[in-house]
C-alpha cells in the first residue's frame, strides 16, 4: 500500500520487486530510523479515542485504619498507651497494548498459514500478546506499625518528706517507647488470559523430555494472541487519510476453550537412521508434508 499523501501518513511505500522503505524518519549521525507517529485524525481519531478500548485497566486501592489504649493508675502516677496502625495501598497496571504494540497495523497476508484465502487481507488490525506477564503488574504495599509508650512520675518527696533537698530535685517525669514498624511488598506480574498445558505438549518436539516438564511456565509459549480489524480492507486505497478507523470497541477476551487449526511439527516417521526414509541417498529436501503431522483442529 503506498502511502503518499498528507503528512502523517506515511506508513508504507511500496517499491518494485517486492521491496519496500519504511516511512520512518533518520536519526542525524545514526543508522537507524525513528518510529513515524500517527498525526492525522481522519485516519483514527485519537484526541477522542483510546485505541484499546475498554480493554486497559489501572486501578488503586487503599484502606487505613488505627486504634490507641490509654490506662493509667496511682492518680496518673503511671500509665501506658497501646496503639496501632494499619495502611494498604494496591496498585493494578493491566497494559494490554504498550510501547510499540500501540499502533495500527495492516493485514498483508493473502492467505492463512495453512494455504487458504484470507478474506481480512488488506485490513487494518491492532492486536499483541495479552498472555505476557510484563504487560500486566500488581504491586501491594501493607504497613503495621505496634506502639507501646508506658509513662511514670518519681516524686523525691515520697521518700525525703517535704524537705528542702525534696524541693530542690523536684519531680521526674519517665517516658519509655516500644516500636516495630513492618513493611510488605509484594510485586505481581501474571498473564490475564493463557492455552492450557497441552498446546505445549502439541507443539513443541522436545517438551515431553524436559524434566519438569515446561507446561507451567506462563510465558510467551502459552501466549494468548488476538487481533481485532479495525476497519475495512485498504487494498485499494492510495492513503490511509480519511480512512476513520475505530478503536477496540469491546472487551477482548478469550471463551474457556478455543478450537483451533492447529499444526503440528512432529516427525511422524521412524528415527532409525538404518529405516529407507532416513537414508540420506533416500531424503530429498523439502521435507515432504506427508513426514510431518498435517493441519488439525484442536481444542484447547
Amino acid at each position: 500500500m503506498a502511502a503518499q499523501g498528507r503528512p502523517g501518513t506515511e506508513l508504507l511505500s511500496a517499491q518494485p520487486r517486492g521491496t519496500a522503505n519504511f516511512g520512518g524518519k533518520a536519526v542525524p549521525g545514526a543508522v537507524y530510523y525513528s518510529d513515524v507517529l500517527l498525526r492525522d485524525p481522519s485516519v483514527f481519531n485519537f484526541y477522542k479515542m483510546l485505541l484499546d478500548g475498554p480493554n486497559k485497566h489501572e486501578s488503586q486501592n487503599w484502606k487505613a485504619y488505627n486504634a490507641t489504649f490509654d490506662q493509667s493508675f496511682l492518680n496518673d502516677r503511671l500509665a501506658f498507651q497501646v496503639a496501632v496502625d494499619h495502611q494498604s495501598y494496591t496498585t493494578v497496571d493491566e497494559g494490554w497494548m504498550t510501547g510499540q504494540n500501540y499502533e495500527i497495523n495492516v493485514d498483508i497476508n493473502a492467505t492463512y498459514a495453512d494455504g487458504t484465502p484470507n478474506p481480512n487481507a488488506g485490513r487494518p488490525y491492532a492486536g499483541n500478546g495479552a498472555s505476557q506477564p510484563g504487560l500486566n503488574t500488581s504491586e501491594t504495599r501493607v504497613r503495621d506499625v505496634f506502639r507501646f509508650t508506658p509513662t511514670g512520675e518519681f516524686r523525691p518527696s515520697d521518700f525525703l518528706g517535704d524537705t528542702t533537698l525534696a524541693k530542690i530535685i523536684g519531680k521526674q517525669d519517665f517516658t519509655g517507647l516500644y516500636e516495630r514498624d513492618q513493611v510488605t511488598d509484594t510485586n505481581l506480574h501474571f498473564a490475564e488470559f493463557a492455552v492450557n498445558p497441552q498446546y505445549i505438549l502439541d507443539n513443541s518436539n522436545n517438551a515431553s523430555g524436559i524434566s519438569p516438564p515446561p507446561t507451567g511456565q506462563l510465558e510467551q509459549n502459552r501466549s494468548f494472541e488476538w487481533i481485532v480489524y479495525l476497519g475495512p480492507s485498504m487494498l485499494n486505497s492510495a492513503s490511509a487519510h480519511n480512512a476513520h478507523l475505530t478503536n477496540i470497541p469491546f472487551i477482548v477476551a478469550p471463551p474457556r476453550q478455543q478450537t483451533v487449526t492447529n499444526f503440528n511439527s512432529r516427525w511422524n516417521k521412524p528415527l532409525d537412521p538404518t529405516t529407507p526414509v532416513m537414508s540420506i541417498r533416500r531424503l530429498r529436501l523439502p521435507i515432504s508434508p506427508r513426514a510431518l503431522t498435517p493441519w488439525v483442529i484442536t481444542t484447547f
